[in-house]
């Protein structure tokens, strides 16, 4: 068990982890990519909390949160959220979203495994699985 103490200093990296993320400034065009989700324990947690709603995906395969269009949980968003747009290689945005300035990989490598550290030490997957397992089974059913 954690204490009061240690429960704060946590939230306090956490809070700057998300502080290095540059701010990327969303159209909302690229609500596919939401989904299916990668974050901790933790900010499953928080998202639960702060929504009544655990982290979900819809039978499209999006975020449970998205509502027309946006995140209806922006401010509580999981790490990877906060990255997307504004990190190289994949995860730039398609529809030229840009960040305040790009994460090289290297930062957002060590963002990510620091968020994931916090929350717990390992990054569940919200509807991932099940999601691939429907569209594997939407295949098979199609030959």
């Amino acid at each position: 068990m954690i204490t009061h103490r240690e429960r704060q200093k946590l939230q306090q990296i956490r809070l700057q982890v998300y502080g290095a993320v540059p701010r990327v400034v969303c159209k909302g065009l690229c609500t596919a990519a939401c989904g299916p989700l990668f974050m901790s324990m933790l900010e499953a947690k928080q998202i639960e909390a702060v929504s009544g709603k655990a982290p979900h995906v819809t039978e499209d395969g999006t975020c449970g949160h998205l509502v027309a269009g946006r995140c209806s949980v922006y401010e509580h968003r999981p790490t990877v959220c906060r990255m997307y747009g504004a990190a190289d290689g994949q995860m730039v945005c398609p529809h030229g979203c840009e960040p305040q300035r790009r994460l090289t990989k290297p930062e957002a490598t060590v963002l990510a495994a620091t968020a994931e550290k916090l929350g717990g030490g390992r990054a569940v997957s919200i509807g991932g699985l099940e999601y691939l397992e429907r569209r594997v089974a939407e295949m098979h059913g199609s030959d």
